[in-house]
């Protein structure tokens, strides 16, 4: 007991840095007021946000007249959630973890190890559970009416499971892609493509049958248990047995996670050479071709930095290809120009909160002191990391917007489309000007695990926030603003515009009296 408690304490510890902290001579209670700080400002950015979500959908549901709906679907929504928040932390702290020859090498019960593990994610889960339905609730008593006592002990109950269903999909799903890429010698290409496939798959299923009105079906189409959920609200019976059912899964995890965790860990670890070796002449190159070919192969061999920052193109595809459809099933011009201000956000969200710039210093590590004293200029470097972002994408946004242009050839005026198509290249730009200015700003180069890196530096965090900010300014300027679609849609691009130019002046200038004073 005394070693699962140790090791689920460090595991916490390790997330924020606090133990550092707290070994630390100088400076001390300036550094713990500040982690302080940053922690209760990101938990105030998660209720702000969380609020403005909820309680758009609730307005939603009282207009659909399905306010019972409200409660399960946010239910729902948190689990996808954890799902994805469970798929990086399988990868990154059960399997492919740095930590695993340190803690084989110790007196420690293997299941002991993978306990601490699997609590560790559970607990992490469950917090942000509880903080967003609490946020809900609280939507529910303002606009749509009081939930009895019952109802609410009956939530809490089946709270206390939700992050078990997530972490049994992502650990089960993650065991047969490590096992198949495990086969091949470029194990993190192979993980990224399945990984790909799988969330383009689990999404594109979960739109069959959805109702085009209801933009919320495919959460609870994705979420298989709903029905279960909503039932459990109103019935003990469906709310204990759904936490029993979750008991078994935790126990099922924990024997699974166990018999696989050598097994993998060996499996990906170990290196396969390849046997056909043939002598060719040296290729010279540019400075520029040398760069790319590093950058994409740092970002393809690290599954966890592919998808982090790939699944933000993967998602807007699959908006704007959904509101392409939504679009030409109606007629009202209306509706489609409707999808057209929707569209702005979910571009400026996407395609902002997770640009390849925010961790590419990061994920250098301790090794980017080699490029410093390679003859190679800091602009170069720069503008190497942001043309990755180019291709990744703003490509991807520049084909997004053509795709649902394309919807609205017909009645749309013509500036609207115009400034549709040249938008949603310009969210992409500004989040990788962005990025990289943060990461610049905030580089988190000692790192032992690259889920940290990737997903914990300071330079992610103020680079999420301001695509959530962003995402809601545009939403309420072009809802509440009385203005013509094309003016507004005008003013979003010169805002667009001077925010990319004004960001990337201040990378040109001071990124590298900012890289030898960072790094």
């Amino acid at each position: 007991m005394n070693n699962l408690l140790s090791l689920i304490k460090i595991q916490f510890l390790s997330l924020f840095g606090i133990n550092k902290i707290a070994n630390k001579k100088k400076g001390k209670s300036a550094s713990t007021i500040g982690i302080l700080g940053v922690g209760l400002f990101f938990v105030a950015i998660i209720v702000l946000v969380a609020y403005i979500y909820a309680k758009m959908f609730a307005e939603m549901y009282v207009m659909m007249g399905k306010t019972k709906e409200f409660l399960p679907t946010i239910f729902a929504l948190i689990s996808v959630i954890c799902l994805v928040f469970s798929f990086y932390s399988a990868s990154g702290n059960i399997y492919s973890a740095k930590d695993y020859d340190l803690l084989s090498a110790m007196p420690i019960k293997k299941h002991t190890i993978v306990l601490s593990k699997l609590i560790f994610m559970y607990v992490a889960d469950l917090l942000f559970a509880i903080l967003v339905l609490a946020v809900a609730v609280f939507v529910q008593f303002e606009i749509i009416g009081a939930v009895s006592s019952i109802e609410l002990l009956r939530l809490f109950i089946m709270t206390l499971a939700l992050p078990v269903y997530p972490m049994l999909v992502s650990i089960f799903l993650g065991v047969i892609v490590s096992y198949i890429s495990s086969k091949f010698r470029r194990k993190s290409l192979v993980q990224f493509l399945i990984y790909a496939v799988l969330f383009i798959t689990m999404y594109s299923i979960s739109l069959i049958g959805t109702d085009l009105n209801d933009n919320l079906g495919a959460i609870r189409n994705m979420y298989f248990i709903y029905p279960w959920v909503e039932k459990g609200i109103t019935s003990f019976s469906y709310a204990l047995i759904f936490v029993g059912v979750g008991i078994a899964i935790l126990s099922i995890l924990i024997v699974f996670v166990s018999y696989t965790y050598d097994k993998l860990n060996t499996l990906l670890k170990s290196v396969k050479r390849a046997k056909n070796y043939k002598f060719k002449k040296t290729k010279s190159g540019t400075q520029f071709k040398a760069l790319m070919k590093k950058e994409f192969r740092q970002l393809f061999s690290t599954p966890i930095y592919a998808m982090n920052t790939l699944l933000g193109s993967i998602f807007a595809i699959a908006g704007a290809i959904l509101l392409t459809v939504m679009a030409f099933s109606t007629k009202d011009l209306l509706t489609k120009l409707m999808f057209a201000m929707i569209l702005q956000p979910i571009f400026a969200f996407t395609f902002m909160i997770s640009p390849t710039t925010a961790v590419s210093l990061n994920v250098e590590g301790s090794c980017f002191y080699i490029m410093r004293t390679s003859p190679i200029s800091s602009k170069r470097i720069f503008g190497t990391k942001l043309f990755v972002n180019f291709v990744v994408a703003v490509i991807p946004a520049l084909i997004c917007g053509i795709v649902f242009s394309t919807a609205l050839l017909s009645s749309a005026p013509a500036l609207v489309i115009i400034f549709t198509i040249l938008n949603a290249p310009l969210y992409a730009i500004l989040g990788g000007n962005l990025g990289l200015m943060f990461n610049l700003l905030f580089p988190y180069m000692k790192w032992d695990n690259i889920t940290k890196a990737v997903k914990q530096g300071v330079s992610v965090f103020f680079t999420v926030l301001c695509g959530m900010a962003l995402a809601g300014a545009v939403f309420a300027f072009l809802y509440f603003v009385n203005l013509d679609l094309e003016i507004k849609l005008i003013i979003v691009f010169a805002f667009l515009s001077i925010l990319s130019n004004i960001t990337y002046m201040i990378i040109s200038k001071y990124g590298e009296r900012l890289i030898i004073k960072k790094t």
